[in-house]
């Protein structure tokens, strides 16, 4: 298997609605987003198909402007997110804006993502479908606090150890 690296760029993966699935694996995404338009490690905008992201990193996508690690900007379809790391990304570490298909996080590790209050590891305010995150490691074994994530999410059980060897 090949590790795929992207960094410095203003979005390292763009997905538009062109394509019928889009399958990502084993890829590390950091560093990007510039002081332009839609700054993300992954950018998905409109896009109504398949998208699937397996044992992938993205983190500290943040340079010169507020970036998040994965935005899936008006997104329909369905998404399946597993064992991927999401760390260390300036504004939010997945934003789902205007959410309306079926997404699922399972297996990974959402942390430390946000500058500021009112910023989130996962951010769902404006998702009209619930997002499932569970079975996830959000850095303690109490799992996610109240500033890790906002809207329309499931998180429950959740790993109470970063190798999730044990659950809530």
């Amino acid at each position: 298997m090949v590790l795929v690296f992207i960094s410095g760029f203003e979005s390292g993966v763009y997905v538009g609605d062109y394509v019928d699935e889009v399958v990502l694996d084993s890829m590390n995404v950091s560093g990007n987003g510039y002081s332009c338009c839609n700054n993300a490690g992954l950018y998905a905008s409109g896009y109504s198909n398949d998208l699937n992201v397996t044992d992938s990193i993205f983190s500290f996508n943040d340079k010169e402007t507020d970036s998040t690690g994965i935005n899936l900007d008006s997104y329909s379809g369905n998404g399946l997110f597993v064992n991927v790391s999401i760390q260390g990304n300036s504004k939010y570490g997945i934003n789902a804006y205007q959410f309306s298909g079926n997404l699922e996080i399972l297996n990974s590790t959402l942390l430390n993502n946000g500058d500021y209050s009112d910023e989130y590891d996962l951010y769902a305010s404006s998702a009209s479908s619930k997002v499932h995150a569970s079975l996830n490691w959000w850095g303690q074994d109490t799992g996610p606090n109240s500033g890790q994530h906002t809207g329309n999410v499931s998180v429950n059980p959740y790993c109470t150890n970063s190798v999730c060897t044990s659950t809530s």
